[in-house]
């Protein structure tokens, strides 16, 4: 057939099609607030979304842990915690004060008030002890003497006799009943769960635990002393009973659910999901919303999610969603007044931290709580907000790109990035390495190791991207570990983090399966999605097995240069080095992840390297990796991102929070500082969309990626690294701290308490800021005491725990496990000689 000709003249002359517009995602001013309170009011949680109650807010000191209501006056007793100090709250909830602030020592939870309103009885925890206060007419407290109990309570209850309660014991997995008059016990009742919430069923005489720590509920038989137990799945965190001992509700932290059980057939009758967005791909909620205590009151059920900053609203009869209300920052437990009309809730982290101002992400963090008037409430549009405060960043920075995106814009869009890199570095702020930075939102003053000791982070941020705008999620290195692997915190592991320096039982939570979120890791998401990954010097996160039965563990390198563990004891260098030699023959795989402790430092401790050469050798670490890697073939499909496991060791004038995150790529602008907010959760966002994986959970599909540090066309220029400008030295025997620096436990994170002091001083005195006099008199406070022996034989137990699984894990496999097994042997005769010291003092007659 013959073409018009008319028509071939129109053919030749169409137009070609428009190339696609270059992406170049900016982010809206909203974007480049900090966290904390907002100058209208709103507050901005560190991962950049809302948490606004629908009501009225009250700042309160440390992490509100539960509150309990006066029966008649609107008065509310809430327990608050942080490493430094526990308190007892008496608030004021019509005028939102607090009347009463009372410290608690080493107490953590369990609280009950008696039915009458004249007694309130409050754990001491790791103490061992009981506090009992007399009730005035306004509801005030007067010490009334403390009952030692043979144990850590974690719950107190009335029961079926008013003249005693029941009391939970978390690490002995009791039950025990004691006189109200003198507080001796009068019977015990052995748990298979270590208990953590507790309550009571008045009608029948029976006693509801539920164990975080283990995936059950148990229900006790106060008069036979019978136990039956419950599997629920998912960490059930609080329980409650109906006031007719009809039902029994309790929530699963791990499981995001809320679950109706039938009392006496001991049977679970319903379940809903907590969450009612949809995020996902499917139709049920994404995971990890933490919902950690549910309240009953007139037939609803209103259920505390920690991580959404929300509270949930159900019909108690049919578990039907009523709606949802916004609270403030980590929603802990909520209770209804006397009044009948007000829920007043505590909130873990409500007030948020700032600056440090002289304290430690560990003590600056506080909470809060929240009034809120139910009969003012309108559940269709406050559920409305609850979803926009949580979806704030993705909602204010989502771009969309006509073209691909080395980050994909849109999930059919594709990336030339095809290897991911995360390096983790160890406890450093902003302000600590970057405070005099060109263009960036930093302080001099505070900066501590510039450029004459990390040349390499001066070139890499010179080179590439920096961020001055971006926050850890943690506080201390345990957690840090736990969340850069998994990307959330489970509530296991937010409420224990507290609790690791107080109580024995809870040292290496870390590596304990209850602190894995339910969809698992990192490392076995990408796992079970035919990527591969490579890890070094990292345990955390390795003992979750993909669905295939395969441990992230077989990827880790049994060869690292002082075990596939965090190790200061070996230079990071020589590390590098061991990361070269394998990248360089195997190629990068999909994912590889690296740490490089060393910046942490020993302190001062005699003969060790001094602080500044150990981080001087965790730059040159660092250097040298990207380097090897910058000339790899795969270089040009390839994005670093280098990160802090946490913010400690230093101060930060922005937020205690706040510490440097760079990106090393080809795709990146280059030689920029962002000011975006981004958080921990922003590298995960980034992460799986550029590996086509979907997110972890919630948290991170609500969260913005780092689109505004990349670009879409590449400068494949590599990076030379620089040498070590800071001499190798090592510390004297008499130095600055070097006495408490001695005595600190090094082998494992957030194991040297007072470290942050330490290098503060010793750094300003080296720095010629302050004489060795007043570095000297700012941490003569670091003396050992009878709770540092406890602790110290605690860490050396707990990671002999932690040493010997690693140890059976690569023997299994054939590996050489010489080294590990050497530091076994140092490790258990460390624990064996703590003992046997404590054993040869003498006892008190």
């Amino acid at each position: 057939m013959r073409v018009p000709l008319l028509l071939l003249v129109v053919a030749c002359h169409e137009a070609p099609p428009e190339p696609p517009s270059p992406c170049r995602p900016e982010a809206p001013e909203a974007m480049l607030r900090r966290p904390g309170r907002q100058d209208d009011g709103s507050f901005v949680t560190l991962d950049g979304r809302r948490a606004d109650p629908a009501g009225v807010h009250l700042d309160l000191p440390g992490y509100l842990i539960e509150v309990v209501a006066h029966p008649t006056l609107p008065i509310a007793y809430a327990t608050s915690a942080s490493s430094d100090d526990r308190r007892l709250l008496v608030i004021d909830v019509d005028r939102m004060e607090v009347l009463q602030d009372l410290n608690r020592g080493r107490a953590y939870q369990g609280l009950w008030l008696s039915p009458d309103g004249a007694t309130l009885l409050a754990s001491g925890g790791a103490a061992e002890r009981i506090d009992r206060y007399k009730l005035g007419a306004d509801g005030l407290l007067t010490a009334d003497g403390a009952w030692t109990v043979d144990g850590y309570v974690s719950g107190i209850a009335s029961g079926p006799n008013p003249a005693t309660v029941w009391v939970s014991l978390q690490q002995q997995r009791t039950l025990v009943e004691l006189s109200l008059d003198t507080g001796l016990p009068l019977r015990t009742v052995a748990l298979t769960i270590a208990p953590y919430r507790l309550v009571t069923d008045p009608t029948r005489a029976h006693a509801w635990v539920s164990g975080l720590a283990d995936n059950d509920v148990e229900r006790i038989d106060l008069v036979t002393g019978d136990v039956t137990t419950l599997s629920l799945g998912g960490a059930p965190g609080g329980v409650t009973v109906a006031p007719d001992g009809s039902t029994v509700w309790a929530v699963t932290t791990k499981g995001d659910t809320l679950v109706s059980i039938d009392p006496e057939a001991v049977a679970i009758t319903a379940t809903v999901d907590v969450a009612a967005d949809t995020l996902g791909p499917d139709q049920r909620p994404l995971a990890n919303s933490n919902p950690n205590h549910v309240a009953f009151h007139e037939g609803r059920l209103y259920v505390t999610r920690g991580a959404d900053n929300a509270v949930s609203v159900f019909d108690a009869a049919t578990l039907s969603r009523l709606g949802d209300i916004p609270t403030g920052f980590y929603p802990t437990a909520s209770t209804v007044m006397a009044d009948a009309q007000t829920l007043f809730v505590v909130e873990g982290k409500g007030s948020g931290a700032g600056p440090s101002e002289g304290r430690s992400a560990k003590t600056a963090l506080d909470g809060g709580a929240s009034r809120i008037d139910l009969s003012a409430i309108d559940l269709l549009a406050t559920s409305a907000e609850v979803v926009a405060n949580f979806q704030r960043p993705i909602d204010l920075f989502s771009p969309v790109c006509e073209a691909d995106f080395p980050i994909p814009t849109a999930p059919e869009r594709g990336t030339p990035i095809e290897h991911v890199v995360v390096l983790v570095k160890e406890n450093k702020t902003f302000d600590c390495l970057f405070g005099d930075y060109p263009g960036a939102n930093g302080d001099p003053d505070l900066l501590r190791y510039g450029a004459d000791v990390t040349p390499n982070l001066r070139a890499l941020a010179d080179q590439f991207t920096l961020s001055d705008n971006f926050y850890t999620q943690v506080q201390e290195s345990d957690n840090g570990h736990l969340f850069l692997t998994q990307g959330h915190l489970p509530e296991y592991a937010e409420r224990i983090f507290l609790e690791q320096s107080q109580s024995e039982a809870f040292f290496s939570f870390t590596v304990q399966p209850q602190s894995v979120p339910r969809l698992g890791t990192l490392f076995t998401h990408l796992l079970d999605q035919g990527h591969s990954i490579r890890v070094f010097g990292e345990i955390v996160g390795m003992f979750v097995d993909a669905a295939d039965g395969t441990s992230p563990a077989d990827f880790s390198d049994a060869d690292y240069p002082g075990g596939p563990f965090f190790n200061t004891g070996v230079l990071d260098v020589d590390k590098a080095d061991r990361v070269i030699e394998v990248l360089t023959a195997e190629g990068l795989p999909d994912l590889t992840y690296i740490l490089y402790p060393n910046d942490h430092t020993v302190g001062t401790s005699p003969g060790a390297p001094t602080p500044e050469s150990m981080i001087a050798d965790n730059d040159a670490a660092i250097g040298r990796t990207i380097e090897a890697i910058s000339h790899m073939p795969e270089w040009p499909s390839t994005a670093i991102f280098i990160v802090q496991d946490d913010p400690q060791g230093c101060e930060d004038s922005v937020d205690v929070h706040r510490s440097p995150l760079m990106v090393v790529s080809p795709w990146v602008r280059r030689g920029t500082v962002s000011h975006v907010h981004h958080s921990f959760l922003s590298v995960f966002a980034t992460i799986t969309r550029i590996l086509d994986v979907g997110p972890l959970g919630r948290t991170d599909a609500a969260a913005a990626a780092l689109w505004d540090f990349f670009q879409d066309t590449p400068d494949l220029t590599p990076y030379t690294a620089l040498p070590r400008t800071w001499p190798e030295e090592i510390n004297g025997g008499s130095g600055i701290g070097a006495e408490a620096s001695a005595r600190m436990d090094f082998r494992g994170p957030d194991r040297a308490e007072g470290l942050d002091a330490i290098l503060d001083a010793y750094r300003l005195a080296r720095m010629g800021r302050i004489d060795a006099a007043e570095a000297q008199r700012r941490i003569a406070d670091l003396r050992e005491t009878e709770e540092d022996e406890a602790e110290e034989r605690a860490e050396a137990t707990a990671f002999a725990a932690d040493l010997a699984r690693y140890v059976a894990w690569a023997e299994e496999r054939g590996h050489d496990t010489s080294r590990a097994r050497a530091l076994l042997a140092s490790v258990e005769a460390e624990a064996a000689e703590i003992d046997e010291d404590e054993d040869k003092e003498p006892q008190p007659r």
